[in-house]
């Protein structure tokens, strides 16, 4: 409805105290329509100003006509901020017409008071004299009636007085700023929320309470229009604000830090002087842990790969392979962005090098630059979006669905089917190296253990951890011991405390790592380390193989998980005329069922691993570092559970309540 149209068109309910007539039936039949039709918009969304029911302009019962006319400001009192007005309406029908610009953009409220008679009603219309919003009573029983509004500075808005009935009316009125008010109805912001507005200068305010204290990114996908956004505090003090998002002339990006629990007022308008429909979306910013990685598109199902090997200079997306060419290291930095940086080659990090969406765009950088910082917001169950500083009205994307193509940035505001959802999987940084010696697995696993948390030393090899422990021997194995004392050596970090568990040959009731567990520790960027031992002939422990679990991949048609094992074996070959160590080692994919192999037959054959010389338990063991848990010589499983960084843990357990 707008001034243009008749008010006998408009609709009206009688109050109690008048008598029904006939077409007061007429137009709750119209009222029913109306609800009906609105139950079918699917975004909640209801009117800034509206009341307690949704309702249009209201005619004073026994009132034929009450036409609201344009007037012209020579016609029309100004009103001034925090200034009363004593209003005299003396006929049934008569119209008081008033002007006001705010020299601030925000809330303000239009309301009555000091009632003398009659039943106050007030309406607001734009500058264009087109219809926003109206109210009789401010609540059952309260005759006087309240608007609140979001409204543009120095923008010129009419308020109208008049009276409910057909009796006369003396009152107050005045607007203040509404920092002492609330909206008296506002939609719940959800994910994402879709607006119409039709006349310039209209808005909708909506709340929204954040769960994290995040950063909140609020951007708009447009249908029509030019939006504007803004979110206040529940005090009604502006919190930000954004018209046109970087690098774009209409859509909104705004980005503001919120507090958990805290209520928001989110207001969806236009850039005057336009009206449209648009869509909000709200992203919250997630943090990922410093660890190694694998990145998966959600939509492609295809994981971030090196372009190459040898130029090491774009990246594209691959089919699943457990090489480090598809293996990344997230580092979380000072500024508050991460890098992600590969584990493969030269080791360099992902990075846009500019703000248009063509190929080329994502390329390799040596070393860390503006160009190599990212975010990244979730909006969605189904993964997060990855935003570059750099271009922060983009979004990382998989242009197709094809092996080999080149990943690209888009549109932040584009719609959400470009292939922009992500997730990780458990992949080690880490890079895998063979043994130096026949027996030296111990060392191997030891050295790829602290590659995957630490920095190596540049002047330690097998051989000095060997060595240091008096096992430099080829035939010198090693235990656990000498494994959590490798990673110390390695690592170099002589004060390290270690906590080392699942050890067989120190049980009386072997155990070894629930399933739920080795998935968990894996999640939590940790590497399993292992001890696959075999039986004599007389079914007495003979020997064992130190191997490293790091990681793991789901298979898309059933649904399982399969484990990225590193084994060391077979040995690498020293070469004489260089002595370089030529690779060896390899990297497995097996079941869980294959890790525990609780089969209890001397020298069974793995039907798995049939290559594999090595049968029997895996004697599970898993060394979690900077625990302050367990140090020195000692090395000796605690009473389970334990707590482990504030969380009760037992690495037996499945989480149930079963051991």
């Amino acid at each position: 409805m707008r001034a243009s149209v008749s008010v006998r068109f408009l609709l009206k309910c009688r109050k109690e105290r008048h008598t029904l007539k006939t077409n007061v039936i007429k137009i709750m039949s119209f009222l029913l329509s109306v609800c009906l039709l609105i139950s079918l918009i699917p975004a909640q969304v209801v009117h800034a100003t509206e009341p307690y029911t949704l309702k249009e302009t209201e005619i004073a019962p026994g009132n034929e006509t009450a036409d609201i006319m344009p007037m012209s400001d020579t016609d029309t009192e100004v009103l001034t901020l925090n200034v009363s007005k004593n209003v005299q309406i003396s006929a049934a029908g008569e119209l008081k017409y008033y002007r006001f610009e705010p020299d601030e953009t925000g809330f303000y409220t239009f309301t009555s008071s000091n009632i003398t008679s009659g039943d106050p009603k007030g309406w607001i219309y734009n500058k264009n004299w087109e219809y926003m919003s109206e109210n009789d009573d401010t609540a059952p029983g309260n005759y006087n009636f309240t608007i609140t509004y979001h409204l543009i500075e120095d923008v010129t808005y009419y308020y109208i007085a008049g009276s409910y009935g057909s009796t006369a009316a003396t009152y107050n009125i005045i607007v203040t700023n509404s920092s002492a008010y609330s909206p008296n109805s506002v939609g719940v912001m959800g994910n994402s929320v879709t607006v119409p507005t039709t006349v310039a200068y209209e808005s909708y305010a909506l709340t929204f309470t954040p769960t994290e204290s995040k950063e909140h990114v609020f951007y708009t996908q447009t249908v029509s229009g030019n939006p504007e956004i803004w979110i206040y505090d529940s005090s009604k003090e502006l919190v930000g604000s954004n018209d046109n998002g970087t690098y774009n002339t209409f859509e909104s990006r705004m980005a503001v830090e919120l507090e958990a629990g805290m209520l928001y007022y989110l207001v969806l308008g236009h850039s005057q002087p336009s009206s449209g429909t648009y869509t909000t979306r709200v992203m919250r910013e997630i943090d990922i842990e410093s660890r190694g990685c694998a990145l998966k598109n959600d939509q492609s199902v295809l994981y971030v790969d090196i372009h190459g090997p040898v130029e090491q200079f774009y990246v594209h997306q691959w089919s699943f392979h457990p090489n480090p060419s598809e293996a990344w290291r997230i580092e979380k930095q000072d500024n508050g962005y991460f890098t992600i940086r590969s584990a493969y080659g030269s080791k360099k990090y992902i990075g846009v090098s500019g703000v248009h969406t063509s190929v080329d765009t994502i390329l390799l950088y040596d070393n860390i630059c503006n160009d190599t910082y990212w975010k990244a917001y979730e909006n969605s169950e189904t993964g997060f979006v990855l935003v570059p500083k750099r271009a922060e009205c983009y979004v990382l994307v998989a242009p197709d669905y094809n092996v080999g193509t080149e990943l690209r940035i888009a549109w932040l505001f584009d719609a959400d089917t470009d292939r922009r959802y992500w997730t990780t999987e458990p992949r080690t940084a880490a890079q895998l190296v063979a043994q130096e010696m026949t027996m030296w697995c111990w060392v191997a696993v030891a050295q790829m253990f602290a590659d995957h948390y630490y920095e190596l030393r540049d002047d330690w090899s097998q051989y000095d951890t060997a060595y240091e422990h008096d096992h430099y021997g080829a035939n010198d194995g090693g235990s656990e011991w000498q494994v959590a004392e490798g990673i110390k050596s390695f690592a170099d970090r002589a004060d390290l405390q270690l906590l080392v568990c699942a050890s067989r040959s120190r049980n009386s009731n072997p155990k070894i790592l629930s399933n739920e567990c080795v998935d968990r520790l894996l999640d939590a960027g940790h590497v399993i380390c292992v001890n696959r031992s075999q039986r004599d002939q007389n079914g007495d422990w003979d020997s064992g193989h130190y191997m490293l679990i790091c990681g793991y991949v789901t298979d898309e048609e059933t649904g399982n998980r399969l484990y990225i094992i590193y084994d060391p074996w077979p040995a690498g070959v020293k070469e004489p005329w260089s002595g370089r160590i030529s690779r060896a080692g390899q990297i497995k994919l097996h079941s869980y069922e294959w890790i525990r192999n609780d089969g209890d037959t001397p020298n069974e054959t793995d039907p798995d691993d049939p290559g594999s010389s090595l049968t029997g338990y895996w004697e599970g063991f898993v060394v979690l570092g900077d625990t302050g848990l367990i140090s020195g010589t000692d090395i000796q499983e605690p009473n389970w559970p334990i707590d482990v960084w504030g969380e009760s843990w037992d690495p037996y357990s499945d989480y149930s309540g079963t051991d």
